[in-house]
């Protein structure tokens, strides 16, 4: 704050002058004739004076103050600076009221001249507010709001754009009581900024909130936490102990149960996403433990059980001029055919390729069993079927030049030497 003092000190300059020694040339002059007319004159002169320079000091006294300035334009007189600025927030409410639009006078735009204004009473706060409002020349606040770094309006009020924005929040939460947020906002960056000009192109609640509704997105997350249950898995032992197809359960299977935290976020309603963000185990899973017969049978190094009893009489690879996929197996007709592991059946049917009547296996991790030239069927698409299972019975049908079971073993669709898997 810039306080002139110009003012001040010429007036003090004035008011110290020694004015003794002609009070002591009529004093000595009274004194010695006392009687005189001319002493009754200085007499009464020098009372009248006493009393009238006393009167102006009053005066003076109490008409010292302070000029205010705002931006070089005078608006009033003052006793101190702090009147003004201890109360200039109620300085730009007044004057933005009398104007009907925001405006921000700034403390650093104002100055004080010190001085002295004769028979002039001192203003108050309230009439610097209005001689503001008379003689200067303000800009009023424009507030411009932007949507993702686009400019969406100009608003006369602070307050007006981020009040329509909380009432589409809030409306929209009124709507929507099932979903219980934890979070709800925009999609789209809002913000506003402060600027100065003569207008705005908004100054009206529902106008600003038309405007704002149109192009913000209101974005929701909503945390679900969740109990979920674990199936047990059924693993296969194999035993020796039984005849084949002979199952036993050696250990029950325990579901278990876990607690999940999921984040679903939503815009306008629709969901976007959702992320599994925790899970916490209540109960371990207790995985049910098979033994399974294989009397009679191989268990290889990789797990597989022979799918039929025999021996190999044809290897993976060329003959006759093309590539045999596969090994054959021969037998008799009806002879049981096992499911080399356990898995779930995908194919079970006859196909016009050659094979006859085929059966696939889906083992997971991209590993596929396949059996082919059967005489019968045991089994559907979908079934799960355990190793040692019996899954059809060996034949000749398809293109086939005797009873046998054609055996293949695929990785990710690609065929692989079976007699890696099995033993025979």
């Amino acid at each position: 704050m810039k306080v002139k003092t110009s003012s001040l000190k010429k007036t003090e300059e004035r008011g110290s002058t020694d004015h003794s020694s002609h009070f002591d040339f009529i004093n000595s002059f009274i004194k010695k004739n006392p009687n005189s007319k001319k002493s009754k004159f200085l007499l009464s002169f020098g009372i009248g004076m006493t009393m009238l320079i006393a009167g102006f000091a009053v005066l003076f006294s109490q008409s010292s103050g302070y000029t205010v300035f705002y931006e070089d334009t005078a608006l009033g007189f003052i006793d101190k600076p702090e009147v003004v600025l201890e109360n200039l927030s109620e300085i730009n409410e007044s004057v933005s009221e009398i104007k009907n639009m925001e405006t921000t006078m700034y403390e650093k735009d104002f100055s004080f001249e010190k001085g002295f204004r004769l028979f002039h009473g001192k203003n108050d706060w309230q009439e610097i507010a209005e001689a503001a409002y008379e003689k200067c020349e303000l800009d009023v606040n424009v507030y411009q709001i932007y949507v993702d770094g686009n400019l969406a309006a100009e608003d006369s009020v602070m307050h007006r754009a981020a009040d329509a924005a909380e009432r589409i929040k809030e409306e929209y939460a009124a709507d929507h009581p099932e979903d219980n947020f934890n979070e709800i906002d925009f999609v789209e960056k809002f913000e506003i900024r402060v600027s100065k000009g003569s207008s705005a192109n908004i100054s009206d609640d529902d106008a600003i909130y038309s405007v704002l509704n149109d192009l913000l997105t209101v974005k929701t997350v909503t945390e679900i936490r969740e109990e979920k249950t674990v199936p047990y898995e059924i693993v296969y032992e194999p035993t020796e102990a039984k005849n084949c197809g002979e199952t036993a359960v050696k250990n029950a299977g325990v579901d278990g149960k876990i607690e999940t935290v999921t984040y679903i976020e939503k815009h306008d309603g629709q969901q976007v996403a959702s992320k599994e963000v925790q899970t916490k185990v209540i109960s371990e899973t207790v995985n049910q433990v098979v033994l399974v017969g294989t009397k009679g049978l191989v268990v290889s190094d990789a797990g597989m059980i022979t799918p039929s009893r025999g021996t190999v009489s044809s290897n993976m690879g060329s003959r006759w001029g093309r590539v045999h996929k596969g090994i054959d197996v021969p037998g008799d007709t009806g002879d049981p055919i096992y499911a080399a592991k356990e898995g779930t059946v995908t194919v079970a049917e006859n196909k016009n390729n050659g094979y006859g009547n085929v059966i696939e296996i889906d083992h997971g991790n991209g590993l596929v069993t396949l059996y082919a030239h059967l005489d019968t069927i045991s089994v559907k698409p979908g079934d799960f079927v355990y190793p040692g299972q019996v899954i059809g019975g060996m034949g000749t049908t398809g293109r086939s030049t005797g009873v046998h079971l054609h055996f293949e073993v695929l990785m990710n669709g690609v065929n692989v030497d079976p007699l890696g898997y099995v033993k025979y």
